[in-house]
């Protein structure tokens, strides 16, 4: 290595460190020289840099650390020396151009375009450097200062001696004004400890690389306030992350008007609240202050949350109002009264439970605050729970759960006023998601059930279907359990729904395996629950509904396609619901016309799923007893619209007879005649393949009626097996055909689902269980690839097969396929039909 460095430093371009170097070497002690021997001798690991004279070399002499070569400096030449040395060692590194190694090196006086990252080892030495510095006498102090003077040359030496020495206030100035040629932030910090320094260093933001607690620390320490306005801009840099919360921090324990607006404007955020809410204790008087100078240009939502704030310690800011100018205490008083807050009732007329609790508080985060929440009004409206009762109120709310309303709380809702108990829930949720829905805080979530009714369910419910796409799998889960645990018919109908229909399939199955439960639970299968839980949105025995505008009214009936229309009192038909006039009743009109739009939106969801389920109901073969069929079919006020338009089956004693249900709700068969069907009547919805010759005479009846069927039942085309295809199991006649993926993925509406992934992602088919057992199985070419099953725009149908088992052609390992020795004639058919559709063929047998 010793010889390899004397040929650099022979090197014409190495000669202004050549007789330094050189004396070294020669055992004559020489600080420059060691700082180039270290800069030469260093290669363990490089870096690519452009160098001041425009060339690119990898650089050496940054990476190693400082301290262990100031260790042998130190302990063969002593403290001055090792100081002087390590000095001159920062101003000087090693290049070696690209196209070259070994000796032919050169030294660079420094690095003309320096990173932080290469200079955070050497502050890290430096910081060690400069704790030995701290046992020194005033005498040796004084000399050390006096031979670093010497070694001040350059603006990365004169920072390193601005360091070691920042009481040293000309060597710091001096380094604060070359601040932007070195860009070293880290040492920055290290040595300014006034606002003028900082001024003249020109920073008035902070990189994102060092803002860490301690850095922070130092300077809310250091400057104080004076670094307000250098936070304050640095997080109007940084929208989030913990980087954000650390300045946030900062700024909450200065001591500083401008540092308490800073947090206050930033009131809509978690992380500023909840800080904003720590500061009321430490700085009462300041935050009433930002507060007052805030409230004039606040949005309602961040007065609403500026008043949380103010109310948030009342008997701390009662003191602290009192300091206030007229200015500010008139605002700050404007700012509670705008909320039309009702006064605190008095200790004697609490709920017992809350006035004084029987258990401990359990300790919830603190977003969790009462200020922050609407008030729990008493019965009758005229006074409210005071801020330490809805804290207990709180407590209980954590320990109910999912397990449900406890004593005290359903002894708070016999005394407290519903509507506001049930908002104050919601808003205790919504404070709990802003927080970022902390699971150790799940209680906030869970409480919904204590004051939960439809309106809540039907809030909740978009949110559950949602959140699995937004990485809240767990949190849909937790929602899924929170409507079975809250059990009314609208919940039930809300689970059933996700299980039928929901685009992420982890929550449809989770779903599915509740409602098979509660099902089980009530000795009912999923299909019957699914029955039972079929709104009828409140209509009467006429499919009517009245909508009542106080001076008008009008009634909602709909059509066969669960279409709403609406005639008035003279029995006219409009074309739609009016909006409310001015001698309407506004109150009660608004409410009714809210109920009819909501109502229209949720008809279109419940008919297209009804006209699914009963398709379903169709190709399963499904059946009914007489009495379940009379009250879900023909009784329900909605779902007869759609029963009316389908031929049903009915089977006694071995006889089969196909029926409608007429427009008077009776039945009949295709010559009028009545029908009355007996107690142990079987009926299931009529399917070509069971009604052969009969489907003409039905679709007659139907064309004569003008009967629109909802789906496909007379004219649905029916397909048997070949004898071939039942010897082998194989579907030769869709094989070869390509055709459209859009084409392919139609299939997952009739029950198909696409093959489990193997190689890098790939599906290579798509498959049908069958309700014998066994699989339909249609191997693709080029396949789908996961999550992103469009990106292919055309499919080959390679193989088509029945099997015990999904087989796509891929990791059979040596397995045969064996097909079910039955296929149903019904399940055949819809299967044929669907590839035929797929196909876009009709293939006669």
């Amino acid at each position: 290595m010793e010889d390899d460095i004397r040929v650099a430093l022979a090197d014409p371009r190495n000669e202004p460190y050549a007789s330094a170097g050189v004396a070294c070497l020669d055992g004559r002690p020489d600080p420059l020289g060691a700082g180039v021997i270290r800069a030469l001798a260093n290669s363990d690991k490089n870096r690519r840099y452009r160098v001041a004279d425009g060339s690119h070399g990898n650089v050496y002499g940054g990476p190693q650390r400082l301290r262990s070569h100031f260790c042998a400096w130190r302990a063969e030449f002593g403290t001055e020396f090792a100081f002087r040395a390590a000095v001159e060692a920062l101003g000087v590194a090693a290049v070696v151009p690209l196209e070259h190694a070994g000796p032919n090196r050169r030294a660079v006086p420094e690095l003309f375009e320096p990173t932080t990252s290469y200079w955070d080892g050497q502050l890290e030495d430096l910081i060690h450097l400069r704790s030995l510095l701290a046992g020194a006498t005033d005498d040796e102090y004084v000399a050390l200062a006096e031979s670093l003077a010497e070694h001040r040359g350059s603006p990365i030496k004169r920072f390193a001696t601005a360091y070691l020495m920042p009481d040293q206030e000309a060597w710091v100035e001096q380094a604060c004004a070359e601040y932007k040629m070195t860009l070293l932030d880290k040492w920055l910090l290290s040595i300014i400890t006034t606002s003028d320094q900082l001024a003249a260093s020109g920073r008035t933001k902070l990189h994102h690389h060092i803002i860490t607690k301690p850095r922070l620390a130092a300077m809310v320490e250091g400057f104080g306030a004076d670094c307000v306005p250098v936070l304050e801009k640095t997080l109007r840099e940084y929208g989030q992350g913990e980087q954000r919360l650390l300045l946030l921090t900062a700024l909450s324990v200065l001591p500083s008007d401008d540092a308490m607006a800073a947090l206050l404007s930033d009131i809509a955020s978690f992380d500023a609240r909840s800080l904003a809410l720590e500061s009321v204790k430490r700085f009462p008087t300041r935050m009433l202050r930002a507060a007052a100078a805030l409230a004039p240009g606040a949005s309602p939502a961040d007065r609403a949350l500026l008043t949380g704030v103010v109310r948030s310690d009342p008997a701390l800011l009662e003191v602290a109002f009192h300091h206030l100018s007229d200015k500010d205490q008139a605002r700050i008083t404007e700012l509670v009264e705008g909320l039309e807050l009702v006064p605190d009732a008095p200790a004697e007329a609490l709920p017992e439970a809350v006035a004084s609790p029987s258990r401990p508080d359990p300790a919830a985060g603190p977003w969790a605050n009462p200020a922050l929440l609407p008030q729990v009004l008493l019965r009758g409206g005229e006074s409210a729970l005071p801020l330490v009762a809805v804290d207990h109120l709180l407590n209980e709310l954590a320990v109910a759960g999912l397990t449900g309303p406890n004593d005290t709380i359903e002894a708070v809702a016999r005394e407290c006023d519903l509507g506001s108990l049930k908002h104050f829930s919601w808003k205790l949720f919504e404070l709990w998601l802003h927080a970022g829905g902390p699971a150790r805080d799940k209680w906030a979530f869970t409480q919904l059930r204590c004051f939960a009714d439809d309106d809540l369910v039907a809030r909740l419910t978009p949110m559950i279907r949602e959140w699995p796409g937004e990485s809240h799998h767990k949190r849909a889960v937790l929602g899924l359990e929170l409507l079975g645990a809250i059990g009314s018919e609208t919940a039930l109908r809300a689970i059933h729904g996700i299980s039928q229909k929901v685009k992420f399939q982890g929550l449809k199955r989770e779903a599915g395996r509740q409602v098979t439960a509660i099902a089980a639970g009530l000795g009912l299968s999923a299909e019957q629950l699914g029955d039972r839980l079929v709104p009828d949105f409140g209509l009467d025995d006429a499919s009517s509904l009245v909508i009542d505008y106080g001076p008008r009214r009008f009634t909602v009936g709909f059509d066969e396609q669960l279409k709403p229309f609406v005639t008035d009192s003279a029995g006219k038909r409009r074309k739609s619901l009016p909006k409310p006039g001015a001698r309407d009743d506004a109150e009660v009109a608004e409410a009714a016309y809210r109920r009819f739009t909501q109502l229209r939106k949720d008809l279109r969801t419940v008919a297209s799923d009804q006209v699914k389920r009963l398709e379903r109901a169709m190709v399963d073969g499904r059946t009914w007893s007489k009495p379940e069929f009379e009250r879900y079919f023909v009784g329900h006020p909605l779902v007869w619209h759609l029963a009316r338009r389908l031929v049903w089956l009915a089977e006694a004693d071995g006889e089969q007879t196909a029926f409608r249900i007429a427009e008077d709700r009776t039945l009949t068969d295709s010559d009028e005649n009545d029908l009355t069907l007996d107690a142990g009547t079987v009926i299931r919805l009529g399917h070509p393949l069971h009604m052969g010759d009969e489907c003409r005479e039905w679709s007659e009846v139907f064309a004569d009626y003008e009967i629109l069927q909802p789906f496909e039942q007379l004219s649905r085309p029916v397909m048997a097996l070949t004898e071939a295809e039942i010897a082998t199991g194989r579907l030769e006649r869709f094989e070869g055909i390509t055709v459209d993926v859009g084409r392919v993925l139609r299939l997952e509406k009739h029950g198909w689902h696409r093959a489990a992934p193997v190689d890098n992602g790939h599906q290579p088919g798509i498959g049908r269980r069958l309700p014998a057992g066994g699989y339909v199985c249609v191997q693709l070419e080029p396949g789908f690839a996961i999550g992103r099953p469009a990106e292919f725009p055309e499919q080959t149908l390679t193989s088509v097969k029945l099997s015990d088992f999904e087989d796509y052609g891929w990791y059979r390992h040596g397995r045969e396929h064996r097909w079910p020795p039955e296929v149903d004639p019904l399940t055949a058919s819809e299967i044929l039909c669907q590839l035929a559709e797929l196909a876009d063929t009709r293939i006669a047998n």
